[in-house]
């Protein structure tokens, strides 16, 4: 089989982690045998621009063959909160998969992540080519309102022509068939892979007293870190001398963090690490007795996934995704924007001299429920879904 990807963003020079985990999937699904091929208009923002930049992004087509075959066009984002930049992103697409068959040949699927341009991307290729298509949904804006009311045309036209939609959880599922975007019955739930081989626990876990809390995320207000200093801030005193806290990650919200961790007594107990590659991530999560996650809305929670392979019991606000993968025997829920909830839930983590959470049991359930064998099984079977792959499509259900 051969998959040509469509992601909505990817891995850039500039942002070299940025949808990283798009790049991961295609080469999952190319160590499973089938022929893949990536597409993407590299628009960048013009907060970045600079003469350095410009040359470096100039319209330009570049094609790379590794990791994955990828080709794209760097550019700008001219008017991207507008009609016409998302629709020049859109022919770029296409323009794009044009190309590749010319290079690579005709694939036999199309499959775009997420409708917030690409699956109305892939809509278009397929009226051009002929070529079937397949959606992955990762977008939290649904749930967040940021969805411009002229995007909903174009989410409607992706998803509606989509051979088989995916979601990458639960709760994003409800979150489009509530909006009427996508008939249950024709909605699946996918999630995230991870790589098992990459994110391993540590050989030896640290025999330190001090109990190490890890935030791993981009420091923007929906990540909610400030709850988390709070929270430990709140801590009785025999355990708040015991607690670290690393905040890996860099944002708007990183000086006013800063200044809040002073504020609260915290400057001595909370790290701020900025932004890490992915090998400085993994070692992140090998020096952490557990992961928090604070969002206020998350459509899945990689980070979460990533820590499970290593071995780390989390403890994650119920805030979407994390209500699919965060489980008794890998960590603790507690609702979102609740101080007391969250400092209640570190603390029994922080006391607990018997752990209740067994760092193989969690990398077992990580492995087996989002490991790349789960996730090439899953997606061949979105493929037969649509019809791809000798499986006949299964007729759509009535509106």
């Amino acid at each position: 089989m051969h998959v040509l990807l469509l992601p909505s963003w990817y891995p850039t020079t500039e942002h070299p982690v940025g949808g990283v985990y798009f790049q991961e999937q295609a080469r999952m699904l190319r160590e499973a045998g089938m022929t893949v091929g990536v597409v993407y208009p590299e628009h960048h923002s013009l907060r970045r621009l600079s003469p350095a930049a410009i040359w470096r992004n100039r319209f330009q087509t570049e094609w790379t063959s590794k990791p994955v075959p990828t080709l794209r066009r760097c550019g700008w984002n001219v008017w991207s909160r507008l009609r016409w930049g998302l629709q020049g992103r859109i022919e770029t697409a296409v323009d794009l998969a044009e190309q590749y068959i010319e290079r690579r040949g005709r694939p036999d699927v199309v499959h775009a992540h997420s409708a917030q341009w690409a699956a109305a991307a892939a809509a278009r290729i397929q009226e051009r080519t002929g070529i079937p298509y397949v959606v992955t949904e990762h977008f939290s804006g649904y749930r967040e309102g940021t969805v411009f009311p002229w995007q909903w045309s174009l989410i409607r036209e992706g998803l509606r022509n989509a051979g088989a939609i995916a979601c990458v959880s639960r709760s994003l599922k409800e979150d489009i068939v509530t909006r009427g975007l996508a008939h249950p019955t024709n909605v699946t739930v996918i999630p995230n892979p991870v790589d098992p081989c990459f994110f391993q626990p540590p050989a030896e876990r640290s025999t330190s007293t001090e109990f190490r809390l890890l935030s791993v995320n981009r420091l923007v207000p929906n990540k909610r870190v400030g709850l988390l200093l709070r929270a430990v801030a709140h801590l009785p005193e025999p355990l708040r001398d015991r607690v670290r806290v690393r905040v890996v990650g860099d944002g708007p919200e990183a000086g006013p963090l800063r200044r809040l961790a002073r504020e609260l007594g915290l400057s001595s107990r909370v790290r701020f690490a900025g932004a890490l590659d992915r090998p400085g991530v993994r070692r992140a999560y090998a020096g952490a007795d557990a992961l928090v996650v604070t969002s206020r809305v998350e459509t899945f929670g990689l980070v979460l996934t990533e820590a499970m392979a290593c071995g780390l019991p989390a403890v994650s606000t119920r805030c979407g995704g994390p209500e699919d993968i965060v489980t008794a025997a890998t960590g603790l829920l507690v609702p979102v924007d609740d101080q007391p909830a969250l400092t209640a839930a570190l603390a029994a983590l922080a006391r607990d001299s018997n752990p209740r959470f067994d760092p193989e049991t969690i990398r077992s359930v990580a492995v087996d429920r989002y490991g790349p064998a789960s996730f090439v099984q899953q997606t061949r079977s979105l493929y037969a879904q649509a019809g791809i792959g000798g499986a006949a499509r299964p007729p759509s259900p009535p509106s």
